[in-house]
């Protein structure tokens, strides 16, 4: 329990009418009984430093057993021709490729080709890989999948949710299952881990036949990969816990964060020295900081009732809230359009627009479609289908239906009217943006700054100096608009 306390994540939780420090996350895991306690592979020469320092330092108070890896057969994994990696690709598949680091961290800029790499790097061992993902990817992996290597669907299982994940157990225990790559939604795995946490027995008893660390070598994956790892972070440091393979990779354009605590867990998981060098993709997009002010800043909420803590969810409540308000903020949605996505010559040009709410997608939307009936223009959240996201020709959506792990084709333009001071979030709403027709193409990202919060020009400083290390060009744009 000691040892447990230094990686108890503490946050601010409403209350009562006020915010209380309270303990969120744990990055390790205990059964509830506190008999089984697990921690990080990498952390256990802290452990055995604080063993002995408490006085456990014979040998006859403790045994030691490792478990090894069991070494899994190979299959045929071929990706195909037309798909070959760029000079500074090779470097990576290189390292996903060896036996060490036993935790392996790809940080490719986001477009640079983490999905290629890892692929690529599958084909070089060709082992049978189980890929941990949020259900909202399963479908883009299974398609990026087929598309570039020669896999047909028989080859790939899909996991989402536990009578899924049961119905794999026992059929791999009676050897009825021929496949490549396992899908599995993390969110299947994280209620399999709390199951199993809260009782092991009953977890038996409701048809896991297995516990959650045999799983990787009951179905026989010799590579479990993980996209987007900082997403949900916690949950896959915590898959760590109860993993044992061969290779474990983890992707991620942006494992970055303000928190030093969180940082320290990054840093556990993948240790700096262990990560591979980052090659330098180049700066390619033009950004820009659209200002504006409110006509009666008074009026308008940055905080939900009981909290302190800046919401753009609030802000935009309030800006819907009264129709004068709302017309002029569709206004200075319509004026960053003009501005940028209208003036590009691209053939097939497409432009993403970032709110917060559902409801202001929706109207944003349908504003937009009554002003520009000559595009195609749609909402893209998450009861949408996935053709609203890459057909489209501006698209109105939220970060977190299409603010990570989606590569939309021509996209030209990203509107961010959402302030955010997540580092991930912004790099990742910019991320959106790819080199387009070998860089002869603009790509533009505007975001919304207004003068009257004072949270968002802490934010836009910060976006600044973000945007300085990632962006080709930073401009100020005070659009005189008065919301």
């Amino acid at each position: 329990m000691k040892f447990a306390n230094r990686y108890v994540q503490y946050g601010l939780v409403p209350g009562g009418g006020q915010m209380h420090k309270k303990a969120v996350k744990v990055f390790g895991a205990a059964n509830a009984e506190r008999t089984e306690f697990r921690f990080h592979i990498n952390q256990l020469s802290e452990f055995r430093k604080m063993q002995f320092q408490m006085g456990y330092d014979n040998p006859a108070l403790f045994k030691t057993i490792e478990v090894p890896v069991k070494e899994t057969p190979t299959i045929e994994f071929k990706v195909k021709d037309k798909y070959q990696p760029y000079d500074y690709q090779l470097p990576l598949i290189e390292y996903l490729s060896k036996k060490e680091p036993k935790c392996k961290l790809v940080g490719l800029k986001t477009g640079g080709g983490k999905s290629l790499v890892s692929m690529k790097a599958i084909e070089a061992l060709k082992k049978i890989t189980c890929v941990v993902v949020k259900p909202a990817y399963i479908d883009k992996w299974s398609e990026d999948l087929m598309r570039t290597c020669d896999l047909t669907a028989e080859d790939i299982m899909v996991v989402q949710g536990g009578k899924h994940l049961m119905a794999l157990i026992n059929l791999v225990k009676e050897n009825k299952l021929k496949y490549k790559v396992v899908l599995i939604s993390n969110r299947t795995m994280q209620n399999w881990l709390t199951t199993y946490e809260r009782s092991a027995e009953d977890a038996i008893e409701l048809g896991y036949e297995i516990h959650p660390y045999q799983f990787f070598e009951h179905i026989g994956a010799g590579i479990r990969l993980i996209d987007e790892v900082h997403q949900d972070f916690h949950f896959n440091f915590k898959l760590d816990l109860y993993t044992n393979v061969e290779y474990a990779m983890s992707l991620s354009a942006t494992l970055i964060t303000n928190d030093p605590f969180l940082r320290n867990m990054h840093d556990i998981a993948y240790p700096p020295k262990d990560r591979c060098a980052n090659p330098d993709l180049g700066n390619y997009i033009s950004s820009y900081a659209v200002h504006y002010r409110f006509d009666k800043p008074e009026k308008i909420r940055t905080s939900e009732y009981g909290s302190t803590s800046y919401s753009h969810g609030a802000v935009e409540k309030s800006i819907m809230k009264h129709p004068p308000t709302m017309h002029a903020y569709l206004n200075l949605i319509e004026y960053t359009l003009g501005i940028g996505y209208n003036h590009s010559k691209k053939k097939d040009k497409k432009c993403i627009i970032f709110a917060y709410s559902v409801d202001m997608c929706t109207a944003i939307a349908k504003h937009l479609e009554g002003k520009y009936p000559d595009y195609d223009v749609r909402r893209y959240v998450a009861d949408d289908p996935y053709e609203n996201l890459m057909q489209p020709d501006v698209i109105v959506s939220t970060l977190g239906s299409a603010g990570t792990a989606v590569d939309i084709p021509n996209l030209t333009n990203v509107i961010l009217t959402t302030a955010v001071d997540s580092i991930q979030s912004n790099i990742q709403s910019l991320g959106r943006l790819r080199k387009l027709d070998n860089g002869e193409t603009p790509t533009e990202f505007h975001y919304f700054v207004c003068e009257d919060i004072p949270k968002h020009l802490e934010y836009h400083e910060r976006k600044k100096q973000m945007l300085s290390q990632r962006a080709k060009t930073f401009i100020d744009v005070y659009s005189g608009h008065v919301v």
